[in-house]
């Protein structure tokens, strides 16, 4: 049984228009979790590194994509993975690589923190941060992650890099996403867009930031959108590592 969330009523068919659109959204939000709603902490499967939510809302649809950055360990890939939930498709969960070493072999690829070149969505990038730069970034490569250097390295390299470059830089276009979903034609209803809010550790009533956004999409207004800033808990470093190495 799910848990009911606080505040929505029990009898769907007396809710008005846009509350049954709040309840609607909340309730296939709350029956992914847990397991297949996004997951923010690090562990022996995926190094967490930043996120993104982009929602999109037209008159009779509403379609909400979640992308975590991460770097999947089993895989030896660095993913931008995308969740869709909507009224207009099916939820789901897709894979999409966003950077690569520059070669094709991963195996022994262990990037200098202070010089490497990587490709991001197939353009060669090259870096060259200081210690400074991972010092502002709050990384520090004399600490250990995981036990393993390659992992460490891999990972301390896009936690930079998500610092440093601009979020359309390091996210898919929206046009692309929701072609991914297989929602094209909602890229010219663009609703609101948040690199930061309070994301649940446990259940809804952990976010009263994503309740808001559930609100906002309801009512077809994104200025009813409210989170405090200090609620603001999406940053790698507020989630646990919990790598089992």
């Amino acid at each position: 049984m799910h848990k009911h969330i606080s505040g929505i009523k029990s009898s769907f068919a007396s809710l008005t228009g846009p509350e049954r659109w709040k309840r609607a959204i909340l309730r296939q939000w709350e029956r992914a979790m847990p397991g297949e709603f996004p997951y923010l902490s690090s562990d022996e499967h995926m190094a967490y590194a930043k996120a993104r939510v982009t929602a999109f809302r037209s008159d009779s649809e509403w379609l909400v994509i979640f992308e975590v950055l991460g770097y999947v360990a089993e895989a030896g890939k660095f993913w931008d993975t995308v969740y869709a939930y909507g009224n207009r498709v099916r939820q789901r969960m897709k894979f999409v690589e966003f950077l690569c070493p520059p070669a094709d072999d991963m195996t022994e690829w262990v990037p200098d923190p202070l010089d490497f070149t990587v490709l991001l969505y197939g353009r060669l990038r090259r870096f060259r941060p200081s210690q400074r730069d991972y010092d502002q970034a709050g990384i520090r490569l004399d600490t250990c992650i995981s036990g393993d250097l390659v992992l460490d390295r891999r990972v301390q390299i896009l936690r930079l890099l998500t610092f440093r470059l601009p979020a359309q830089e390091l996210f898919l276009p929206e046009n692309r996403l929701v072609t991914i979903v297989g929602r094209p034609k909602m890229a010219h209803h663009l609703f609101l867009q948040l690199d930061e809010w309070q994301h649940p550790e446990k259940g809804l009533d952990d976010s009263p930031c994503l309740q808001s956004l559930a609100h906002a999409i309801a009512y077809n207004c994104p200025h009813l959108y409210r989170c405090p800033e200090a609620a603001l808990n999406t940053h790698w470093s507020q989630w646990p590592n919990l790598f089992l190495r």
